[in-house]
Parts: structure tokens; C-alpha cells; sequence
């Protein structure tokens, strides 16, 4: 991407000392997008004789530069590479060749194309700088020589994000507002475009267009497009080609090639072109840099609109041809009125950038108004829209042909969707009210994809078959009526991808399965065999009355009641999803046995007659209630076939002979109730030269009740698992043995075993040659729930993760020479006697072994490597004594000693364990007090819980010194009622983070505790409830006083019952984010001087009775974004000044005698989003005078149960959530508000609200 640094890496490296001491000659040459051969021939050859060149003749020219580099070392850098390797190219490597061995070249290139076709090792693809880096660089250019203010950094900080990790940006941004003093000037350029800012500083807007204005025609209003997305949007490739292809942005493919491949070339070329990049989260996923997304909202300009920016020029509207919105959690009908003026529209795209709104409550109103008026429609998505129903209207948009209906509440689909004859994708993924789709869909012959996944349709529509082109179908059913309908499939010869069909226990009659012709879709990739409904896949074949008890949802919104309030509205999608998981546990329990009406000999023959391709990769069969497997599934033909699943066939009573897949690389046999033993059958031919599962990697059997005994192939010298890698043999309660040879595996988990007696053992115990040929690979091992298991192969060579649990009968570990994590849990105590010797060991857990009063003398001697060691819940273990081999841990970093109730005393050595850096003590009851040797002197992390007879803590000083002992940095104290005071002095002055919670005897706060500390950041303190106040002066002087400046940024006071007094000096903290102060019942005031008025941010105070007054010059807080205040009942009023402007959200809630008034101001709070008012029993009207600003989006009333009239004069243009509860007299909107109010608001439920939302 233009701007990263690829020039300035390569700058670095080319003016390295080391550099120009290796090389002979150092060539720079600027290439730019016109490659000339003579040009940069004769160009590099000046640069070698440092004189001008007079030659245009190439062959001349290369006959000089061949003499001037024979013999000579040199390092050619060629800056900004357009073009790809071409015969031009080929000319310029002649005269280099020339060159001593050891010469390099380094080529900078924006496309990754240009890098394959050039390099001759893999290209290093930058990545934007670090956040921290891009600061310290906008530090550099916007700072130099100055101080940096608070507020600017904030202000900074938010530019140097906009630049999303791009060097030249974050420079230019810095030199730009080095010069600019105001405050409101650098506002000013956060709050820009690129193509906005000053002349003289748009090199970054021309940085980045000349690399599109370098794109291929066809690829420019495909990049274009994408500026509908918004920002930090993460996309696939998928998704988006088949947006393009809605709108006609794809060439018309030549020969076979497809469209959807054609744009997938297209995205590819946008990739490697550095205009997408790849999700660092998701490597499926794409993403566009923040300043790419402004150059194609540039490029697009006004054939793009999104609702977001508020456009109020005419001509906009009328050249607008694509459109798109980000999502709110509820929406207002008047947000969609500007959508009425785009006549010409083409796209109608919804969004959800950070997947957290989830569903959207839009009204059926919306697309009742919308889709009359938008007849030129292309695209049009309502994804995770809660509409319920769609106007026949929708049957005019003769030009849709991409119609996403994903996520919504849609119960039926109007028949005129079989208009559509354009339509090419269909989404209607998790659309779980959707039980049925229109008669006539098979008019739809342009269809090309239709996703129906997580829907609860019981049947595809008839005639389907007509759906030739249809390229994605993700799941079909089968209809009831003899089956017949599987026959739809027999023409849809180019599905790819995925397909699952479902209800095949309706399927009576072979030939309907044969006539669905699966042998001739060469293009699926994977197919999915499911007879019985299943939630796995689908929720199918489900009437209503067959679950007589699952709740009915959307038939009678109005007997659902939220908050106290009977309101219609949709269920919410907890509320969904937990209807549908009751459903799917009826369906198990009904599903548990086959129904006795099923032909085992039908379903065998059918599963025959769907043979597919012999191109397919993955197979799933579940719920198949044949006896065996077809032929097909076992056959070396079907030589593509990776990944095979076999769920649930519950009458099979042996597995087909899988070990003949040659490509086969994942296996999953679960729920086969039938098998009880795997023997030969299962490996193939045993006179078959060619091995068993060659490909095989990962293998998982699960829930195999019934299965006992597992044997190899039987053929001696012949491994049946040569490549296995990973096997799981989970909830199998019968196995008993099995005697495999895993030659290559890596990891085994092993889990409810409960007969298991032994793990295969190869070797004789007098044959040392033999011992560890089992498991010769294998890193990881877990055991659990195993109990009658003794014995273990003897060695495991290259074992290093070894967890067992619940294996009580293994008393003795094989050796581990390679072991470096353990973890064991309730199991023999004889295993301690194993652990004595494993030197390697980095990470023990050791949790519940029973009958251990005391570690063995000499335990921990020797595991001088350990790191983090864990002793939990040892019931009876009363010390843990030197002599145990504490002091030999000199690498220890992390300890962890839990649930030891009977320990009354720790290490008097712990101060010898000199890398320990994280100590943690809980649930240790008998506990008194620390070693008076002190703790660890690189002890970093304290936390000490449940410790009630705690009394002392250690000291973090040395005696008659001020020296610190260990420099902590986070301090935990919870639960330790014995507690009642600190050790002497101040806090370690390198804590950053102190939180005290629940000690109930703790009768003062540590002296000086944060005093003259600069590095405490976090101070928490909950649960204390015989503190009464911060020691005098806990927050220091003021800091234009003092040398030092406190960091504190969060302070919380929690539930101490007799706090009375905060301490003075709040106003010192500088650096104060988040303050709270909640049940505090005896408390009555806050902050008499005020508080810091630079970077606090939000303030809660909750629960304080006695409180009679809120910190003075309120209004100062610049910074404050969200004030909460509940249940103070003695407050009455804001303090004077009131409330500052920059306030986004406030709440008052359950504060009886703070009542509404003129005075408050909120008409000026221009920033405000969401109030929430509530809790004033005695209320019956707001005051005339009380107005609202209109900036507010999100207004809750709440338990006002006199409350008759709502405020009067409301101009809430903005408003798109109103929540009202238990406020039961409230009846009518005044008379000169209520029509204002029924146009903004669709009202659900109740007499007041018949136009909210």
C-alpha cells in the first residue's frame, strides 16, 4: 500500500554502515510505472560511473554496464516497481549477471503480483506500524519543542488512529498541525475528509490515487463500490463478488468460465494490488485501510449515499445510485424518509460493523414505503432487520437480482418474489419464523445462489428442477409425499460448493434417488446424507403439533410483557433461540429410537443410488438407518474424499473399509449405538500392496456406547496408521483395549473410558530396544475420566504435554525424557513419586490428589526447570516445608496455592525464589500470616483470596530502610476478614493496580498509600466496610506544586458500609478517567474542591443515602462523556454551572427528591444520546419549561407510577429508542405533541404507544 514505509525500509538498509562495507557499488534507481529497459539501463550505468552516459543504443548500454559490474559485489535497489517480469525485463537481468557472487537486488513493489513474478525468495509484506510507534512518530512532527497539552494528545491520539498504522499519514497529519496552536484547529482536521485538508498538505489523498488511478478500468468501480462498507468492516470474498455481479461490474466471462469466477480474479487483483487486506483476526476475511475506504468514498463521491452523512443537496439525491446504512438496535421510520428522494437507487445495503447491535426492530412500514418508490433496485439486503413481512410490491423490481433476507423475522415470502426474473442470489440464512417458500419459485430460472441454512422449511416448493442455473443450494428437503421430490435435483448439474439434504427417511422408492443424479454434479464439493430432523442442521419436518409445549412465537405479541409492561413486540433472539432449543431436545428424546416404520433395506438402496461424483471431497452420513454401507463409500475411485462423517447410524453393525481412501485425511465415526468391534474389515484389503489410511490425519470416535474391542488389520510388518497425527476416543464406556501402532501421532486425547484398562504396550518390559515404539511422536497426551486404566506404554520419547484426570487406578508414569507440562487431577498419590525426576518439567498443575498431608521431602528438588507450579485442593496438606525443594526453583515465575484449607504455613524460602514474578494465595483458611523472610525481590503480581485468618501481610520494605523489598505492580486483597491493617509506611511506589475487597475488619486504609505514587493507575476498593475514610493527604499536592503528577485513572468505592469522607485533592488527579462511588450509604459529599477537569470521562454514584450534593464546577469536566446517578434519595438539584456540554449520557434513576426542572439545562447538552429518568414516586408532570436537546437518540422512563403526562414541547428529531415501564397512569400524549410524535414512532402495545418502537 502507498505510504507504509517500503522506501524508507529499504533507504534504511541501503545507507547502512554494514551494508556499504559489504558491497562494491550501491545503485538506487527510481522505476515508477513506466518501465523503460534503456532508461533504467542507462540510468543504473550513470550510477556506477558516477558521470552522464550519452548512449540510447540498449546493446551498447548493456555492454558497459556488463564491464563496469564484472568482478564487483553490488546491491541494486529498483524503488517502486509497477510492472510485472516481461521480456523487457529479461534485457535488464543480462548485464547483472555479471556481478560477483553475493550481489542482491531489492525490489519495492505496491502489487504482490509484481513481487512472485520478480523475486526468487518469498516477498515481506509490510504491515502498518503499532499504534505506539504511529505516536511516537506524530509526537515527533506535531510536538517538537512544544509541551504536550492533555487535550491535544487526546485530540492527537484520535488522528494518529484515523491513520490506521500508515506512516506517511501519521507525518504528514504531524507537520500539518505543528504550526497549529487552537485546539479547535486540530478538531478541525480530525474531524476532515482527506480530499478536505489544505492544500498544501494533499500529498496523502495524491499518494493514494495514483495508485487507482493505475487500476484497470473494470477494476476501478469495483474498489469504488466497496466505500459503501463501513469503516474497520470485515468482508469475504464471496460476499462481495456477488454484490459486483449484481450490479453488472463483471466482464461476461469466455468459454466455461463463470461470472463468480471472473470476480473472484477481479478480488484477487484488488489484493495483491494492497487496495483489501487480509483480517489479521480472520484469514478468510478482508479488510480495507480507513484512508483506502476515504479515497473511495472520493472517487464514488455523489453517485454514493450513505445514510450516515447526512446529505441535504438536491442534486445528490438525483445522481445517487448506491446506498447504504449502519444498523441501530431499533429504528424509526423517519430515519428512511431521505430514501424516498433517490429515485434512481440501485443498492439498498444494511451494516453491522462490529457485529454488536445484532437484530434491528424496523417496522414493516419501512419496505412497505421503500420498495414502491425504488423500482430500479439491483440489490437490496434487510439482514438481521426483524421485519415480519414483505409488500407484493417487491414482485415490481423487475431489476433485483441480489435479495438478502438473512437473520430477519419473515414468516412467508409474497408469492410475486416469482417475478424476480433477474434475481441471481436469494439469502435467507437463519430466517427461523420461515417455514415454507412461494409455489412458484421454480420461476426463477436466473437464480444462481440460495442459502436457506438455519431456516425451518419442511419442504422446497415444486418444480425446482426448472433452477438450472443454480450454482449454491445449501440445504434440501425432502417432502413427506413418498419423496419424490428429490428427483428436483437431477438437472442442477452445476451446484458447487456445499449441500445438504435432509428427510431422506422419506425417499420410498430407489428411483426417485437415482433420478437425482448426483453422479453428475461435478462441482460439490461436499454433501451432507441426513433421514432424520436433527438441529445440527436444520429444523425440519416440525408441525406445531407435534410440540405442543414449544412456545408460539409471533402469533400474539401482547402476551409477552417486558419490564412490567404489557407491549407488543418481537421476541427477542434469546428468547428465540431458547424456544428452538427446548424443540431440539423434543426432537432428541422422539429421535432416540428409529421409527419402526423406516425400511432398513429402502434407505440401504437409496444411500446406494446417491452415489456422488467421484470428485466429491467430504462426506456426511447421519441418521442413516440402513444395516451397512453402500459399496461407493469404501471405494479407492472415490480418490478425493477427505473428509468422511459417520453420525449417528445407529443399526450399522460394522464400518465400511474406510482404510482404502487414498486421499482420506479426517474421519468422525460418533453415535454408531451398533458397533461393538472394529477388526480387519475395517482397514480393507489386507493383500493390497498399498497401505491402510495412507492420508489419514486426524480420527475421532465419539459417543460409541456399545463398542468394545478395537484390533489392528491383523497383517504382521504393516502399519494400519503411518500419517495419523491427532485421534480423539471420547465418551466410549466399554473399550476396553486396542493395539494400534501410531507411528506418527502428535496428539491423543482420550476421555470417558471407563473400562479402559491399558493403552497399547509393544514392548517387553527386559527389551529396551522396543520400549517407546508405540507412541515414538507423540507431544501431547490427556487422560480423563479413565478410572480403571493401570498402565502406560513404558516411554513416551517425545512426549512434552502429558493431563491426566480421574485415574485413580494409575499409580505409575512411564518415563518422560522430553516432558515439559503436567497436569494431574484426582488421581493415585504414587504418581508424586514419578514427578521427583522430571528435570525438563516447565508446568506442573497438581489438583485433588487425596491423602497427601504432606509433599514428599525432596519433591520439587529437582525440577529445576519449572516455571509454574499449582498446588490446589489438598484437603489435608497442613505446611509446605523447605525441605519439599522450594529453594532449588531459581526459575519459578508463577505459583499458584489454592484450596488448601488446613495450611497453616507457607515457605520460609519463598524469598530465594528470585525469578518469581506472580504469587497467588486463595481459599486457604488456617493461613495467618506470610514467612517473615519476606516475598521474592522480582515479585511483580500479588493476590491473596479467601484467607480469613489472614491477620498480617508481608512487608514490602526493609526494616529502619526505605528500600522496597519486591516492585510490585498489582496488589489483590479479597476475602480475608481477619484482616485489619497494612505494614508500616507508603505502597510499594511501583504499584499500578490495588484492589481490596471484601475485608470486613480492615479498619484503615495503608498511610501515605498513594502519596508521591506516580505509577498507580487502578485503585479499587469494595467490601471494606470498617473503613471510614483515605488516610489525610492519600492524593498529594496540587500538581503545579509538586514534582510529581499522580496517574491515577480509575477509582472505585464500593459497598463500605460506614465510608464518610473521600479525601481532599481529588482535583490533583490529573489523569482521572472513570471515578465511582456506589453503596455508600453514609457518605455525604463528593470532591468540596471539585474534580479534574482534564480526561475524566464518566462518573457513577449509586446508593449513597446520605450524599447531599454533587462535586462543585461540574460543568468544567470537559471530558465527561456519561454521569449515572441512582438511588440518592437526599440529592436535589445539579450543582451551579450545571452539567458540562461534551455529556453523551446521563442517568438519574431512583433519586425521590431530584426532580425535573428548568434549571438542569439538558436543552444545552448538544452531545446528548441517552437519558434515562426514573425511580420518582411522587412525579405527575415535567414542567413546562423542561426541555429536551434534540440530539437525543435514546430516552427511558421508568418507574414513575404518577407520571400523567410526558413532557410537553418535545422536538426529538433524533429519537430512535424509547423505552417506558411501570409507569401505569401514563395515558395520552399532550394534545400539542402527539401528532409530531405518531409520525416519528410506530407504537406497540399499549394505549399510549400506538406509534413507538
Amino acid at each position: 500500500m502507498s505510504g507504509i514505509g517500503k522506501t524508507t525500509l529499504a533507504q534504511l538498509v541501503y545507507n547502512d554502515d554494514r551494508v556499504d562495507e559489504h558491497f562494491d557499488l550501491r545503485i538506487w534507481m527510481f522505476v515508477s510505472d513506466h518501465f523503460d529497459a534503456v532508461r533504467v539501463t542507462k540510468t543504473i550505468l550513470e550510477s556506477v560511473t558516477t558521470g552522464k552516459v550519452d548512449l540510447d543504443d540498449l546493446n551498447l548500454l548493456q555492454v558497459c554496464l556488463k564491464e563496469k559490474l564484472a568482478g564487483k559485489r553490488f546491491l541494486l535497489v529498483l524503488d517502486d516497481v509497477w510492472n510485472k517480469r516481461n521480456n523487457d525485463w529479461d534485457l535488464l537481468w543480462i548485464p547483472l549477471k555479471s556481478g560477483k557472487s553475493g550481489s542482491k537486488i531489492i525490489v519495492t513493489t505496491q502489487n504482490s503480483d509484481v513481487a512472485s513474478s520478480m523475486g526468487t525468495v518469498r516477498a515481506h509484506n509490510l504491515r502498518g506500524l503499532s499504534f505506539e510507534d504511529c505516536w511516537l512518530l506524530f509526537r515527533s512532527q506535531a510536538f517538537e519543542n512544544r509541551i504536550v497539552d492533555v487535550n491535544f494528545e487526546a485530540i492527537g491520539k484520535e488522528i494518529v488512529k484515523r491513520c490506521d498504522g500508515l506512516p506517511l499519514a501519521v507525518k504528514r497529519f504531524g507537520i500539518l498541525l505543528h504550526t497549529r496552536m487552537e485546539e479547535d484547529e486540530w478538531k478541525d482536521i480530525l474531524s476532515r475528509k482527506i480530499w478536505d485538508l489544505p492544500d498544501d498538505e494533499s500529498n496523502i489523498l495524491q499518494t493514494l490515487r495514483l495508485s487507482y488511478n493505475h487500476l484497470p478500468a473494470h477494476l476501478k468501480p469495483c474498489f469504488a463500490y466497496c466505500s459503501l462498507f463501513p469503516m474497520e468492516f470485515e468482508f469475504d470474498r464471496d460476499s462481495v463478488v456477488l454484490l459486483w455481479m449484481a450490479e453488472g461490474f463483471l466482464e461476461q466471462p469466455k468459454g466455461n468460465k463463470k461470472l463468480e469466477a471472473v470476480g473472484c480474479e477481479y478480488f484477487q487483483e484488488l489484493v495483491s494490488r494492497s487496495f483489501f487486506q487480509q483480517s489479521i483476526h480472520d484469514t478468510s476475511r478482508f479488510i480495507m485501510h480507513n484512508l483506502m475506504k476515504e479515497l473511495a468514498q472520493f472517487v464514488y463521491g455523489e453517485f454514493c449515499f450513505r445514510l450516515e452523512d447526512k446529505m441535504k443537496d438536491s442534486e445528490v439525491f438525483e445522481k445517487a445510485r448506491h446506498s447504504s446504512y449502519i444498523r441501530h438496535q431499533r429504528e424509526v421510520t423517519t430515519r428512511f424518509e431521505s430514501f424516498s428522494r433517490l429515485e434512481y437507487l440501485r443498492t439498498f445495503l444494511s451494516f453491522d460493523p462490529t457485529d454488536g447491535i445484532g437484530v434491528s426492530y424496523l417496522a414493516n412500514k419501512v419496505p412497505c414505503d421503500l420498495l414502491p418508490r425504488l423500482r430500479y433496485l439491483r440489490v437490496l439486503s434487510f439482514n438481521a432487520c426483524r421485519i415480519t413481512d414483505l409488500p407484493d410490491t417487491i414482485g415490481n423490481l423487475k431489476h433485483l437480482r441480489y435479495l438478502d433476507l438473512s437473520r430477519t423475522a419473515i414468516e412467508r415470502l409474497p408469492d410475486s418474489i416469482s417475478l424476480l426474473c433477474n434475481l441471481q442470489t436469494l439469502l435467507l440464512v437463519e430466517c427461523r419464523s420461515l417455514t415454507k417458500l412461494p409455489e412458484e419459485m421454480g420461476n426463477l430460472t436466473s437464480l444462481r445462489h440460495l442459502h436457506i441454512t438455519g431456516s425451518r422449511l419442511k419442504e422446497m416448493p415444486p418444480r425446482m428442477c426448472r433452477l438450472k442455473n443454480l450454482q449454491t443450494l445449501s440445504k434440501f428437503m425432502v417432502c413427506r409425499d413418498g419423496g419424490w421430490g428429490i428427483r428436483d435435483l437431477r438437472d442442477m448439474l452445476q451446484l458447487k460448493g456445499s449441500l445438504l439434504i435432509s428427510g431422506l427417511q422419506n425417499v420410498v422408492n430407489f428411483v426417485d434417488a437415482m433420478e437425482a443424479n448426483m453422479k453428475g454434479k461435478e462441482e460439490l464439493d461436499h454433501l451432507v446424507f441426513q433421514w432424520s430432523d436433527s438441529f445440527d442442521y436444520s429444523l425440519t419436518h416440525t408441525d406445531e403439533e407435534e410440540t405442543p409445549n414449544m412456545p408460539q412465537l409471533h402469533n400474539n405479541p401482547e402476551d409477552l410483557s417486558i419490564r412490567g409492561q404489557s407491549v407488543g413486540r418481537f421476541p427477542s433472539f434469546k428468547e428465540t433461540m431458547d424456544a428452538y432449543n427446548q424443540e431440539a431436545i423434543e426432537l432428541r428424546l422422539r429421535q432416540r429410537n428409529l421409527d419402526d416404520s423406516r425400511n432398513e433395506r429402502v434407505e440401504m438402496v437409496v444411500l446406494e443410488m446417491l452415489q456422488p461424483h467421484k470428485n466429491i471431497k467430504g462426506v456426511t452420513i447421519k441418521d442413516y438407518g440402513g444395516t451397512r454401507f453402500p459399496g461407493w463409500i469404501e471405494s479407492p475411485l472415490f480418490s478425493n474424499i477427505v473428509v468422511l462423517k459417520l453420525s449417528d447410524c445407529k443399526k450399522c453393525m460394522q464400518l465400511p473399509a474406510l482404510g482404502q481412501l487414498p486421499s482420506l485425511k479426517d474421519l468422525i465415526v460418533e453415535g454408531m449405538e451398533g458397533i461393538k468391534s472394529i477388526g480387519p474389515e475395517f482397514y480393507g484389503d489386507c493383500n493390497s500392496p498399498i497401505l491402510p489410511f495412507p492420508s489419514l490425519e486426524t480420527l475421532k470416535f465419539d459417543n460409541m456406547i456399545n463398542w468394545e474391542d478395537w484390533s489392528s488389520s491383523g497383517v504382521e510388518g504393516r502399519e494400519d496408521f503411518c500419517h495419523l497425527q491427532k485421534i480423539e476416543i471420547l465418551n466410549c464406556p466399554k473399550l476396553r483395549k486396542f493395539s494400534q501402532h501410531f507411528s506418527a501421532l502428535r496428539e491423543m486425547k482420550i476421555k470417558c473410558c471407563e473400562e479402559l484398562i491399558a493403552l497399547p504396550n509393544l514392548s517387553r518390559a527386559y527389551d529396551s530396544l522396543e520400549q517407546g515404539t508405540e507412541f515414538p511422536y507423540l507431544r501431547e497426551l490427556s487422560i480423563w475420566t479413565c478410572p480403571n486404566l493401570k498402565e502406560l506404554p513404558s516411554l513416551f520419547p517425545s512426549l512434552q504435554v502429558l493431563e491426566i484426570n480421574e485415574c485413580q487406578e494409575l499409580a505409575e508414569l512411564p518415563k518422560l525424557p522430553s516432558i515439559r507440562e503436567l497436569e494431574f487431577e484426582k488421581c493415585n498419590k504414587g504418581v508424586l513419586q514419578n514427578i521427583v525426576g522430571l528435570t525438563s518439567v516447565t508446568y506442573l498443575h497438581l489438583n485433588q490428589i487425596p491423602q497427601i498431608p504432606c509433599l514428599p521431602e525432596g519433591f520439587l528438588q529437582h525440577l529445576t526447570a519449572l516455571e509454574e507450579l499449582q498446588i490446589a485442593h489438598f484437603s489435608e496438606i497442613t505446611t509446605l516445608s523447605n525441605e519439599i525443594g522450594f529453594p532449588n526453583l531459581l526459575h519459578l515465575k508463577r505459583l499458584e496455592i489454592l484450596g488448601c484449607p488446613f495450611l497453616h504455613e507457607l515457605p520460609q524460602c519463598l524469598h530465594k525464589l528470585s525469578s518469581l514474578k506472580e504469587f497467588k494465595v486463595s481459599r486457604c483458611s488456617s493461613l495467618v500470616s506470610f514467612p517473615g523472610t519476606g516475598l521474592p525481590s522480582m515479585l511483580r503480581g500479588l493476590e491473596i483470596k479467601g484467607c480469613e485468618a489472614l491477620q498480617f501481610l508481608p512487608e514490602w520494605k526493609m526494616q529502619n530502610s526505605n528500600k522496597l523489598l519486591f516492585p510490585l505492580e498489582y496488589l489483590v486483597i479479597e476475602d480475608c476478614s481477619s484482616l485489619k491493617s497494612f505494614p508500616r509506611g507508603e505502597l510499594p511506589s511501583t504499584l499500578k493496580q490495588l484492589e481490596i475487597r471484601n475485608c470486613i475488619n480492615l479498619e484503615c486504609l495503608p498511610k501515605d498509600m498513594i502519596h508521591n505514587n506516580t505509577c498507580l493507575e487502578i485503585l479499587k476498593i469494595s467490601g471494606c466496610h470498617s473503613v471510614t475514610s483515605f488516610p489525610k493527604g492519600t492524593f498529594g499536592l496540587p500538581a503545579v506544586t509538586s514534582a510529581m503528577v499522580m496517574n491515577l485513572k480509575q477509582l472505585v468505592i464500593n459497598n463500605c458500609d460506614n465510608f464518610r469522607l473521600l479525601p481532599e485533592g481529588l482535583h490533583n488527579l490529573m489523569h482521572l478517567h472513570h471515578l465511582e462511588v456506589t453503596e455508600c450509604p453514609l457518605l455525604q459529599s463528593i470532591a468540596e474542591f471539585g474534580l479534574p477537569n482534564s480526561m475524566l470521562q464518566s462518573i457513577k454514584i449509586s446508593g449513597c443515602g446520605s450524599l447531599k450534593s454533587l462535586p462543585n464546577r461540574m460543568h468544567s469536566l470537559t471530558s465527561l462523556q456519561e454521569l449515572c446517578i441512582e438511588s440518592c434519595s437526599n440529592l436535589v438539584s445539579f450543582p451551579e454551572g450545571g452539567l458540562p456540554t461534551n455529556l453523551s449520557s446521563l442517568s438519574i434513576l431512583d433519586c425521590e427528591n431530584f426532580k425535573p426542572s428548568f434549571e438542569w439545562g439538558l436543552h444545552r447538552l448538544t452531545c446528548l444520546n441517552s437519558l434515562a429518568f426514573g425511580g420518582c414516586q411522587g412525579l405527575v408532570s415535567f414542567p413546562e419549561d423542561w426541555l429536551l436537546p434534540t440530539s437525543l437518540s435514546s430516552l427511558q422512563l421508568q418507574r414513575l407510577p404518577n407520571l400523567e403526562f410526558l413532557p410537553k414541547r418535545l422536538n426529538l428529531t433524533s429519537l430512535d429508542n424509547l423505552e417506558m415501564s411501570e409507569c401505569d397512569k401514563l395515558q395520552t400524549l399532550s394534545e400539542e405533541e402527539q401528532p409530531k410524535m405518531l409520525q416519528n414512532f410506530e407504537i406497540l402495545g399499549c394505549p399510549l404507544t400506538s406509534g413507538f418502537v
